[in-house]
């Protein structure tokens, strides 16, 4: 569950695709956004569950596009969970804040019972100190499912 704010778009997976988020398109006058996400400004959450990473830092460095040498740090967090972030400046001006997080699963697990999260900002370096203001609102209102296989409405339950 992730805190929507009021009059901005929301963007869903076709309904014939296995739906994982949303995006959330950062401008209200972005309604047709949602076929062409990479030239708006958006805000996504994304879960997978039954993830394959066994630790958050397997899943972060996997996912993180930055080149080697750079570390992924901690960051804008999700309340109540570790999580990892990365940032990309592209260099078509766009410039991307990704945050991980991984529930459910130990490293000691032989097979992964948990989702990988991952929540992106996706904004230019213009916009950027302004979105970062409404993804941190986002992430700190963010709930996430710790779940096993097969999954309980007891599993919803917020806390770490």
């Amino acid at each position: 569950m992730i805190p929507l704010p009021k009059g901005l778009p929301v963007c869903r997976e076709n309904p014939d695709r296995h739906d994982h988020g949303l995006a959330l398109l950062m401008n209200a006058a972005d309604r047709g956004g949602c076929d062409d996400l990479e030239r708006h400004r958006y805000v996504s959450a994304f879960g997978d569950f039954n993830t394959i990473y066994s630790t958050l830092d397997e899943f972060a460095r996997d996912e993180c596009p930055i080149p080697p040498g750079h570390a992924v740090r901690a960051g804008p967090g999700i309340k109540g969970w570790p999580s990892l972030t990365c940032r990309t400046d592209r260099s078509d001006g766009w410039v991307d804040v990704e945050v991980f997080a991984l529930t459910g699963s130990s490293p000691k697990d032989k097979t992964p019972s948990g989702v990988d999260y991952s929540f992106t900002l996706h904004t230019t370096r213009e916009r950027l100190r302004h979105d970062l203001r409404t993804f941190r609102q986002i992430l700190a209102g963010a709930r996430l499912w710790r779940t096993t296989v097969p999954w309980t409405p007891s599993d919803a339950d917020p806390r770490p």
